[in-house]
């Protein structure tokens, strides 16, 4: 029988409020909290934390790996262990709208490579991600050999600065050339893992196409952040929540995903839930400015030049 096991990175203590101690005290979930020694200084030094902290681990063993503050978990460990094996693979990554690639000079290669998807959420997002001890051993080795990273040095990690974009990498690179063993597979329908990654707005409008709805969310998160406005980004324009039988459903597919991960929301992500998990604190007061921004974004989005292939 498979066991599970949860796994985070954090470089300071996780309260019992944070909502992934409580989802997983909820649900019976073993919860691994990995820190660095020193100060947190960028997201790349996960994939050493991972490498060393598995290193020990019996390779038939399943873990989850999820971001620390903005990932609710709604399902016991059977459950989240069937819908893994229903995919036969090795590794499952969650799977965004968003493109997030953190080197200008690939990001055009990338994105004209990146494999297609049956759905809106193309994009691998590593803020969870789930596979067997021994598959993602092979996989960190691999990463870490392609891009010349020393296991042993914390430092050589620094310049990379994101696990997102090194794992990115190694999905499309695997899809090209065809060259490792490994079976991976995003979570295109969200049958495991819901990302709001892409998919939050400061108001719900409707899209005309997968490319209005990419650029309008590029548009419109450049300038709530110009303007310190993040926090209003934040209509879940997928998700809903049915009280009565306590699930999640993703309104794009029909799902019913056990994961939600809202990425970017960890200074509100309590709220967030909150409103989404309680209709009648769903809504608030919207500063006057966002709804120009969100307009102006949407119609913007018609006329930016198609740089991508839906």
């Amino acid at each position: 029988m498979q066991e599970l096991s949860v796994l985070t990175f954090t470089d300071k203590p996780l309260p019992k409020t944070n909502k992934l101690v409580q989802s997983c005290d909820k649900n019976g979930l073993s919860l691994d909290i990995i820190s660095p020694e020193g100060p947190w200084k960028v997201n790349a030094q996960k994939i050493k934390l991972l490498n060393d902290h598995i290193s020990d681990h019996p390779d038939e063993l399943v873990i989850l790996v999820v971001d620390a503050f903005d990932i609710y978990i709604n399902a016991q460990a059977q459950e989240i262990l069937d819908t893994f094996t229903a995919f036969e693979c090795d590794i499952v990554f969650a799977a965004e709208a968003n493109f997030y690639f953190r080197n200008p000079k690939l990001k055009g290669f990338y994105l004209k490579n990146y494999p297609a998807s049956p759905t809106l959420y193309r994009f691998l997002n590593s803020g969870t991600f789930i596979g067997t001890v021994g598959a993602i051993k092979k996989m960190l080795d691999e990463i870490m050999r392609n891009n010349h990273l020393d296991p042993t040095d914390m430092d050589s990690f620094i310049p990379v600065r994101s696990d997102q974009y090194l794992y990115g990498k190694f999905f499309v690179d695997q899809s090209i050339k065809n060259s490792s063993e490994l079976k991976l597979k995003l979570d295109y329908q969200h049958s495991l893992m819901e990302v709001a990654g892409g998919r939050m707005r400061l108001i719900r409008l409707p899209h005309l196409s997968r490319l209005h709805a990419f650029n309008c969310y590029k548009i419109e998160r450049f300038l709530v952040k110009l303007l310190g406005l993040n926090l209003y980004q934040n209509c879940l324009i997928d998700i809903q929540y049915d009280s009565k039988s306590e699930v999640f459903r993703n309104r794009v597919t029909g799902t019913k995903p056990s994961i939600i991960h809202i990425p970017g929301s960890w200074q509100f992500f309590d709220e967030v839930l909150m409103r989404l998990m309680n209709p009648k604190q769903r809504f608030q007061p919207i500063r006057i400015l966002t709804i120009p921004i969100a307009v102006l974004s949407y119609l913007v989005s018609f006329f930016v030049p198609v740089k991508i292939n839906y």
